[in-house]
């Protein structure tokens, strides 16, 4: 350190003991400091400690400062840097679209794990986001073709930029509302899957959400008076656009399990079953359709 400067390793540890201040970020600190100090600098923890005695410039030491401003302020993370990995892939994210979690991987795998051995599976994935399922699945499956639906305009050009950014060209995206589907030739099935992660928080529940939570669109997160419309929809949809054998997914809230497969029952969908998360917690509702 010279002249009374921060050095590179200073400024990380300030950093740290900066975001440490919230509850909502506490032990988690010292990992989300590291990242918002390497998207500014470009250097691994490694390199931080080959380097950690440089000086940063004065435009860099502001970037940091005024990222870890906007992260104490509840902007989420995933804004931050830009970009979140799901399922080991990249996806470009910020205002304006729901954020991939580690949750929703259990649902491609169920669907990864159902097309074992099928040849060029025709996928449908409904509100589709980031299209964080679409893209993985065609990623992982080597001949899956995908159709991803998504409505919202903010959401539709990360949406593009994902299939850029993982070089994908087995997605197609189509505009639209889930709950009325444009009439499109690519729409017209008969699909081996259709997934979905839709809106499943009530209405009631959604101010009680983390601040970084309400920073996401509440177009993602809005599931009606008490939380199931779309539940009410997706498996009569579905019921109409799967193959024989087809197999219906849907990302659920953990204490809508119950609720769900029984509106998944009813639309004629049969062995149908509540899968759970590594922590325990409902989270995907399938279904086959079988004749």
């Amino acid at each position: 350190m010279t002249n009374g400067k921060l050095t590179l390793e200073q400024l990380y540890r300030q950093g740290r003991k900066t975001l440490a201040q919230s509850p909502s970020i506490g032990e988690d600190a010292g990992f989300e400091a590291l990242l918002l100090f390497q998207k500014v600098f470009h250097l691994s923890r490694e390199e931080l400690l080959l380097q950690g005695n440089h000086l940063p410039s004065p435009a860099q030491e502001q970037e940091y400062a005024a990222l870890l401003e906007k992260r104490l302020a509840g902007e989420p993370l995933q804004y931050l840097l830009g970009e979140w990995e799901f399922f080991g892939y990249p996806f470009a994210v910020g205002p304006g679209v729901l954020i991939p979690r580690p949750e929703t991987e259990l649902l491609v795998e169920l669907v990864l794990e159902h097309l074992s051995g099928t040849t060029a599976p025709k996928v449908l994935d409904l509100c589709s986001g980031t299209g964080c399922i679409p893209i993985t699945i065609a990623m992982e499956h080597p001949d899956a073709v995908c159709v991803g639906v998504e409505l919202s305009e903010e959401a539709l050009p990360y949406f593009r930029r994902n299939l850029e950014l993982n070089h994908c060209d087995r997605v197609t995206i189509i505009p639209g509302d889930v709950l009325h589907l444009p009439a499109h030739p690519e729409l017209t099935g008969p699909f081996h899957v259709v997934t979905s992660n839709p809106p499943y928080i009530a209405r009631k529940e959604l101010s009680q959400l983390q601040k970084e939570v309400l920073r996401e669109p509440q177009m993602a997160l809005d599931g009606g008076d008490d939380g199931l419309l779309f539940y009410r929809r997706l498996p009569e949809i579905a019921f109409s656009l799967l193959a024989p054998g087809g197999l219906l997914a849907m990302e659920i809230g953990e204490d809508q399990g119950d609720a769900v497969a029984a509106l998944t029952r009813q639309a004629g969908f049969q062995q149908v079953k509540v899968h759970q998360d590594p922590a325990g917690h409902d989270r995907v509702v399938t279904g086959l359709f079988l004749v």
